[in-house]
Protein backbone atom coordinates (compact mmCIF):
# COMPACT_ATOMS: atom_id res chain seq x y z
CA UNK A 1 0.00 0.00 0.00
CA UNK A 2 0.93 3.43 -0.71
CA UNK A 3 0.82 6.55 1.26
CA UNK A 4 -2.74 7.75 -0.98
CA UNK A 5 -3.82 4.38 -0.58
CA UNK A 6 -3.58 4.59 3.14
CA UNK A 7 -5.12 8.05 3.33
CA UNK A 8 -7.59 6.90 1.02
CA UNK A 9 -8.70 3.72 3.46
CA UNK A 10 -8.82 5.95 6.63
CA UNK A 11 -10.76 8.31 4.95
CA UNK A 12 -13.13 6.15 2.99
CA UNK A 13 -14.66 3.71 5.84
CA UNK A 14 -15.32 5.56 9.50
CA UNK A 15 -15.65 1.98 10.93
CA UNK A 16 -12.53 0.48 10.07
CA UNK A 17 -10.52 2.98 12.08
CA UNK A 18 -13.30 4.05 15.04
CA UNK A 19 -11.70 6.66 16.95
CA UNK A 20 -12.02 4.49 20.09
CA UNK A 21 -8.64 4.59 20.55
CA UNK A 22 -8.38 6.89 23.80
CA UNK A 23 -10.48 3.56 25.74
CA UNK A 24 -6.94 1.86 25.26
CA UNK A 25 -5.25 4.49 26.22
CA UNK A 26 -1.57 3.07 24.82
CA UNK A 27 -2.69 1.85 21.63
CA UNK A 28 -3.24 4.37 18.91
CA UNK A 29 -3.98 3.69 14.67
CA UNK A 30 -0.91 5.41 13.50
CA UNK A 31 0.45 5.89 9.55
CA UNK A 32 4.11 4.63 8.82
CA UNK A 33 5.99 5.15 5.62
CA UNK A 34 9.14 5.22 3.65
CA UNK A 35 10.87 8.14 2.85
CA UNK A 36 12.14 9.19 -0.82
CA UNK A 37 15.00 11.03 -0.83
CA UNK A 38 14.19 12.18 2.46
CA UNK A 39 10.35 12.74 1.54
CA UNK A 40 7.44 11.68 2.17
CA UNK A 41 5.73 11.48 -1.34
CA UNK A 42 2.43 10.19 -2.48
CA UNK A 43 3.83 6.95 -3.43
CA UNK A 44 5.65 6.12 -0.92
CA UNK A 45 5.37 2.65 0.68
CA UNK A 46 3.15 2.85 3.70
CA UNK A 47 1.58 0.68 6.88
CA UNK A 48 -0.93 1.79 9.06
CA UNK A 49 -0.38 -0.20 12.51
CA UNK A 50 -1.72 -0.10 16.11
CA UNK A 51 1.40 1.83 17.57
CA UNK A 52 1.57 1.27 21.26
CA UNK A 53 2.30 4.82 22.52
CA UNK A 54 4.59 3.60 25.10
CA UNK A 55 7.28 2.18 22.61
CA UNK A 56 6.84 5.20 20.64
CA UNK A 57 7.14 3.43 17.19
CA UNK A 58 10.45 1.84 17.76
CA UNK A 59 9.75 -1.62 16.34
CA UNK A 60 8.71 0.40 13.13
CA UNK A 61 11.48 2.68 13.02
CA UNK A 62 14.02 -0.09 13.69
CA UNK A 63 12.74 -1.43 10.47
CA UNK A 64 12.79 1.16 8.22
CA UNK A 65 9.64 2.94 8.48
CA UNK A 66 9.26 6.91 9.19
CA UNK A 67 6.46 8.03 11.54
CA UNK A 68 3.72 9.85 9.31
CA UNK A 69 0.92 10.85 11.28
CA UNK A 70 -1.81 9.20 13.55
CA UNK A 71 -4.96 7.99 11.88
CA UNK A 72 -6.98 10.11 14.43
CA UNK A 73 -4.61 13.29 13.16
CA UNK A 74 -5.35 12.57 9.47
CA UNK A 75 -9.00 13.13 9.72
CA UNK A 76 -8.46 15.65 11.95
CA UNK A 77 -5.82 17.93 9.97
CA UNK A 78 -8.04 16.73 6.85
CA UNK A 79 -11.17 17.96 8.45
CA UNK A 80 -9.57 20.99 9.28
CA UNK A 81 -8.41 21.58 5.26
CA UNK A 82 -11.20 20.79 4.25
CA UNK A 83 -12.81 23.88 6.33
CA UNK A 84 -9.91 26.33 5.19
CA UNK A 85 -10.27 29.55 3.26
CA UNK A 86 -10.75 27.91 -0.89
CA UNK A 87 -7.81 30.45 -1.62
CA UNK A 88 -5.77 27.99 -0.11
CA UNK A 89 -7.35 24.72 -1.19
CA UNK A 90 -5.81 25.52 -4.88
CA UNK A 91 -2.50 25.61 -3.78
CA UNK A 92 -1.79 21.74 -2.96
CA UNK A 93 -4.35 19.16 -2.63
CA UNK A 94 -5.12 17.39 0.27
CA UNK A 95 -2.40 14.78 0.19
CA UNK A 96 0.18 17.01 -0.13
CA UNK A 97 -1.19 19.45 2.86
CA UNK A 98 -1.10 16.27 4.59
CA UNK A 99 2.63 15.14 3.92
CA UNK A 100 3.88 19.10 4.27
CA UNK A 101 2.35 18.89 8.05
CA UNK A 102 4.25 15.85 8.92
CA UNK A 103 7.65 16.88 7.53
CA UNK A 104 7.24 20.13 8.92
CA UNK A 105 4.56 20.10 12.19
CA UNK A 106 2.53 22.85 10.46
CA UNK A 107 0.10 23.70 7.34
CA UNK A 108 2.45 25.94 4.96
CA UNK A 109 -0.48 29.00 5.86
CA UNK A 110 -3.11 28.83 8.16
CA UNK A 111 -5.75 26.36 7.61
Amino acid sequence: MNLKEAVDQITGDPSRFPATWLEKESIVPTVFARKIEGHFHPESEATIVDMNIDEGGKQYTSQGWDYFLEVFLVRELLEEWQESSKSHKGQMTPLEALIYYAEMDAFPFEA
